[in-house]
C-alpha cells in the first residue's frame, strides 16, 4: 500500500495554475483574448481562488475584473496589452469622474499582479490633447478599490496615460521591484502610483518615470462628498524617481488627514520637484519624514515647452497651506523631519504656511544644497497652485503668480532655503555651495518671515564672491530666533 508522504508540497489541482492560452487566448497582439481571460478568471474564482497564468504572448485586452484570493502572474515575456478595440470599461475614480482601466478589483482580498511580464498601455504620444476624441483617452491600467491584502510584484508598466496604478481606500498593501515608465513629455495626468485614503502601504524598490507625480499620496472623496478616509501607516524606500512634477508628493487632494508617512533612501533624478506636501482642502499631515534622499532638479522648459519662466515651477521641496476655494478648510502641516537631503539645484527649498495656520515643528537637519549654475530667480508658481485663490478670488492663469516666497507684503527674496509663517524650526547643518564662477547671485542661504521659536545651527555658505551673504531676513515679524555657528567662506 502506498502512502503520501506527510511533507508533499505538490499542489492539488485546484491550486494549479490556470493557463490563459487553455481558455482560448490567442496571445497574438492581433486577435482579442478579454472574453477567454474572463473565463480562466471566472474558474479561479468557482474554485476559491489561485494563479491565471499568462505563458509568454502579447495578449490584447479589454477590462478585466479580478476576484478574490486571485494572483495574475505574467511570465517574462508575457504582454498585457490595452486594447483599443475592445472599449474599456469605466470605473468611478470620484463622485464627478469616471475613467476606463485595464484591470480592476473592488471589494476584493488577497489579491496579486506579479512575475516579470509588460502591462501596456497606450498613452505613448508627446501631445495627450492630440488624442482627446480616440477611444481609450486617458486610460488607466490599473484600479482596485476598497480591496484588502494587495500585491505588485516585479511587474513593468509602461504608457500609462492617467493614473497608472490607482489604489482607492485599500489597505495591507505590498508594491515591490515595479516599474513604471511613461512618457515623460506626455503633458498632464500619467501619474505612477496614486494611493488615496490607503493604509499600511509598503513601497520599496521601484523605478517610476512620468510627466505627472511619480509616488502620491491623496485623501480625496471616492463616491460622494464628504467621505475621504485617512491615509496612514506609508513606508516608501529604496526607489528611483524621475518626473516633470512631483517625485514624492502628499496631497493636493487633502479633505482628510496623513499620518505615519516615511520616505528614505531614494534617488529623484532630473525632476521639477523633490519632496512636495501641497494642503488645500484642509485635513493635517503630521508625523511625516524624508530621509537619505538626494534630488536633482531640472529647472529648464524641458517638461513645459514653450511656457513662461513663472509657470515652471522647480523646487527641491516645497511644503505649503493654502485653499482650493473659498470655502475650503486650512489645513495643518506638523511634526515634519527632513534629514540628510543631497540637493543639485539652483532653485530653492520653499516652506510656506498661512497666517492663520502656520506649518508647526519642522526639523531640517544635514540638508546640502550644490548650485553647479546661476538660475534666473523669477517668481514661481507652487505647484498645484493655478486657480488658488488670491485677494478672495478665484485666479486665471494669465494673472501674476503667487510668489512662492513672498511674505504677507508681497515682498520677494529670494534665497536657498526660504521658510515664512512657521512655529517651531530646527535647522541643523544646513550647507549651501554655488559652484560657479563670477559674481554672487545676491542671494542669501537662509530667508525667515513670520517665524516663531526657531533655532539654527552650523550653518556653512560658500559663494563665489563670499562674504557675508548670510543674513537670514528677520525683523519685527520673527521671533525667539537663536543662530549658532555659521560660516561664511568665499568658494
Amino acid at each position: 500500500m502506498s502512502h503520501q508522504r506527510a511533507d508533499d508540497s505538490s499542489p492539488s489541482p485546484r491550486h494549479s495554475p490556470l493557463n490563459v492560452r487553455q481558455f482560448g487566448a490567442a496571445g497574438d497582439g492581433q486577435r482579442l483574448d478579454t472574453a477567454a481571460i474572463h473565463a480562466a478568471l471566472g474558474r479561479c474564482a468557482e474554485s476559491g481562488g489561485g494563479t491565471v497564468w499568462f505563458p509568454p504572448g502579447d495578449y490584447l485586452c479589454g477590462t478585466l475584473r479580478i476576484p478574490s484570493n486571485t494572483t495574475i502572474q505574467l511570465d517574462s515575456g508575457a504582454v498585457l496589452r490595452e486594447s483599443l478595440i475592445d472599449d474599456l470599461e469605466p470605473s468611478q475614480v470620484s463622485p464627478s469622474h469616471s475613467r476606463p482601466h485595464l484591470l480592476t478589483a473592488e471589494d476584493a482580498e488577497n489579491i496579486a499582479v506579479t512575475g516579470h511580464g509588460l502591462i501596456q498601455g497606450r498613452g505613448t504620444g508627446d501631445n495627450p490633447g492630440q488624442d482627446r476624441n480616440q477611444r481609450g483617452f486617458r486610460t488607466g491600467l490599473i484600479f482596485f478599490r476598497n480591496c484588502t491584502g494587495i500585491r505588485l510584484t516585479d511587474i513593468r508598466v509602461r504608457h500609462g496615460d492617467s493614473w497608472t496604478v490607482h489604489l482607492s481606500r485599500c489597505a495591507d498593501i505590498f508594491i515591490r521591484g515595479v516599474s513604471i515608465v511613461n512618457n515623460r513629455h506626455r503633458i498632464g495626468g500619467n501619474d505612477g502610483l496614486d494611493l488615496n485614503s490607503c493604509r499600511n502601504v509598503h513601497i520599496s524598490d521601484c523605478h517610476i518615470e512620468a510627466w505627472d507625480d511619480c509616488i502620491v499620496l491623496k485623501t480625496r472623496d471616492d463616491r460622494a462628498a464628504g467621505d475621504a478616509l485617512v491615509c496612514e501607516n506609508v513606508v516608501v524606500s529604496n526607489c528611483t524617481l524621475i518626473t516633470g512634477c512631483t517625485a514624492l508628493k502628499i496631497g493636493s487632494e487633502s479633505v482628510a488627514d496623513f499620518r505615519d508617512i516615511h520616505f528614505s533612501n531614494c534617488v529623484v533624478g532630473e525632476s521639477s520637484v523633490g519632496l512636495g506636501i501641497y494642503l488645500l482642502d484642509g485635513g493635517t499631515v503630521e508625523r511625516v519624514s524624508c530621509a537619505n534622499v538626494s534630488i536633482q532638479i531640472v529647472g529648464d522648459d524641458r517638461y513645459r515647452p514653450g511656457r513662461p519662466a513663472h509657470q515652471r515651477h522647480a523646487f527641491p521641496v516645497c511644503l505649503f497651506v493654502s485653499r482650493r476655494m473659498p470655502e475650503s478648510r486650512l489645513g495643518i502641516i506638523r511634526d515634519v523631519l527632513l534629514r540628510d537631503l543631497q540637493v543639485s539645484s539652483g532653485q530653492g527649498v520653499v516652506v510656506r504656511g498661512d497666517p492663520h495656520s502656520p506649518i508647526q515643528d519642522l526639523s531640517v537637519e544635514h540638508l546640502t544644497i550644490r548650485a553647479e549654475k546661476p538660475v534666473a530667480y523669477a517668481a514661481q508658481q507652487l505647484p498645484c497652485s493655478r486657480g488658488l485663490l488670491q485677494d478672495g478670488r478665484r485666479s486665471d492663469p494669465s494673472d501674476p503668480p503667487p510668489a512662492a516666497t513672498a511674505g504677507d507684503s508681497g515682498a520677494y527674496h529670494p534665497a536657498y532655503v526660504n521658510v515664512s509663517h512657521a512655529r517651531g524650526l530646527d535647522i541643523l547643518g544646513l550647507r549651501v555651495i554655488e559652484e560657479f564662477p563670477g559674481s554672487p547671485t545676491a542671494r542669501v542661504a537662509l530667508s525667515l518671515q513670520d517665524v516663531d521659536d526657531a533655532v539654527v545651527r552650523d550653518v556653512r555658505w560658500r559663494s563665489p564672491g563670499g562674504g557675508a551673504v548670510l543674513t537670514p531676513r528677520h525683523g519685527d515679524d520673527c521671533r525667539n530666533i537663536r543662530f549658532d555657528e555659521s560660516i561664511t567662506e568665499p568658494s
